[in-house]
């Protein structure tokens, strides 16, 4: 049975338990014990076995609990156990709580029962649902420390749990643990150390946010710490909890309209069975793949014959500006027949930009009309206003900036969804502005057509610049993007 369980490194686990102070005489509840890694670290630092309360669902661990002599149960946290009946309640809550997908067994077969008790924030995954929860187990002053994806920091579904850690507990550290932590355990998710405090924030309270750590070797002298006023996360719509995120970017986001202004995009359709209704077009490097897999490749004609086939944008990834179409989709009626299209699906067909949804930066490329696009990795959208053109937004949508808006504020995981690109902040352009940045950006498109690997670094640089004085932003945060975005 897959319970989601990752083993926690002795050398985490320690540094963890440093994080809960002296634990002598302290009530501490792990809610996903596991075997034991914690509990040996919290014996080691004199935690008395009786105040020590380990729960797990896995009966095999049980032995390994009467060993240490602490209260324990073979019970689901998350569907069992209520803070109302744990009373007296807990100092600190520490653990590596269980990751388990929406897609899970686990969460499909109690998703009505998990929904009745975790409402407020939605149901996406296991480890969401242990701090929502851990923290009800917590008296008033207690500490909670957990390792967990850092997905929940930025990604959308998870706009609810940030909103109540923000408006009702002092986040007092961020940690984001080394990439690399489990990858022997074959789990690749970029891992981070929280330390949440139940009381209640003031406008005074800054979280210590630890930059990415390379190892382990790291927790006690990490380079990159910044003190970031808790308060300015909630600035932002979608109440991102990043590392970048202070009062000049949140004010970016309060203080202008958003882009949505200028711009208006939906998800694409679902074709339920790409190998039968995506063909690849020839004399592409698509078409190539197609052939050995033995799959369809049409001519670049059928997109003009009585619209059997379509133009389709598939593709995430980095590439900006402009890229040859390579894919095209089944569009006679028994094949649209079979698939899932958006109601409001008036866009396609439209000339416009596609932006990558699977992509490490923010990439827009040159949508020609008459296209159609995927509802995972692409996703088109149109301008809605002539004063500002597709090649603006196109220069836009590329810049630095906005890269470091979308990437490095809005969305830190590699799946950009569409609301975090309709948050992005817009100022409108003067006349000279808007110019230099089309004139750029037509160059760009011009030189890719003719050769996909062509440099255009100072075209791109022009663009920024712009952009940036557009923007106002100052000198060391430009450096900053710079280099590092």
């Amino acid at each position: 049975m897959n319970r989601g369980e990752i083993l926690t490194p002795a050398e985490t686990a320690g540094f963890m338990v440093e994080k809960l102070g002296e634990v002598g005489g302290k009530r501490i509840l792990e809610p996903g014990a596991g075997e034991g890694v914690f509990i040996r670290e919290l014996l080691r630092r004199g935690a008395e076995p009786a105040q020590i309360t380990a729960l797990d669902t896995n009966p095999h661990f049980e032995r390994i609990y009467k060993g240490f002599g602490i209260d324990y149960r073979i019970s689901d946290f998350l569907l069992h156990e209520n803070p109302i009946e744990a009373q007296p309640l807990f100092d600190c809550v520490i653990g590596n709580p269980p990751y388990l997908s929406r897609h899970s067994p686990y969460l499909h077969t109690h998703r009505k029962s998990l929904l009745k008790r975790f409402e407020d924030i939605g149901v996406y995954d296991t480890y969401s649902l242990f701090i929502y929860h851990g923290l009800r187990f917590l008296k008033e002053g207690g500490i909670l420390c957990f390792i967990v994806s850092d997905s929940f920091l930025t990604i959308g579904y998870h706009r609810k749990l940030r909103q109540s850690l923000l408006e009702n507990y002092k986040l007092r550290e961020i940690i984001l643990a080394p990439r690399n932590l489990f990858s022997k355990q074959g789990v690749n998710n970029s891992p981070c150390i929280i330390v949440i405090q139940k009381r209640h924030p003031d406008d005074r309270h800054e979280v210590a946010f630890v930059d990415r750590l390379k190892s382990e070797q790291e927790y006690r002298r990490s380079l990159r710490i910044r003190q970031l006023p808790q308060y300015c996360f909630l600035k932002i719509k979608s109440c991102p909890i990043s590392i970048n995120v202070d009062n000049f970017a949140a004010g970016l986001f309060s203080s202008l309209p958003s882009i949505s202004e200028v711009m208006e995009g939906h998800i694409g359709l679902h074709t339920h069975n790409n190998r039968r209704f995506v063909a690849a077009i020839r004399e592409t490097k698509l078409a190539d793949r197609f052939i050995k897999q033995g799959r369809t490749v049409i001519p670049r004609s059928f997109l003009s014959e009585e619209e059997k086939w379509r133009p389709y944008l598939k593709k995430g990834g980095e590439e900006q500006y402009y890229r040859e179409i390579e894919e095209a989709i089944d569009w006679r009626p028994e094949a649209i027949a079979r698939y899932d299209i958006p109601k409001k699906g008036e866009l396609f067909l439209e000339e416009g930009v596609v932006i990558s949804g699977v992509s490490r930066r923010l990439a827009a490329r040159y949508m020609p009309e008459g296209c159609s696009w995927d509802s995972n990795k692409a996703i088109g959208f149109v301008n809605t206003t002539p004063d500002i053109s597709i090649w603006y937004l196109l220069g836009l949508l590329n810049s630095r900036l906005y890269n470091f808006l979308a990437k490095g504020i809005l969305n830190t995981t590699n799946c950009l969804q569409i609301d975090d690109i309709r948050r992005l902040p817009f100022k409108y352009p003067s006349r000279a502005k808007k110019s230099a940045v089309e004139v750029a950006v037509k160059q760009i498109v011009a030189r890719l057509k003719k050769n996909p690997a062509c440099d255009y670094s100072e075209e791109q640089a022009r663009i920024d610049g712009v952009i940036f004085e557009l923007y106002r932003i100052p000198k060391e945060l430009r450096d900053f993007i710079k280099a590092n975005f």
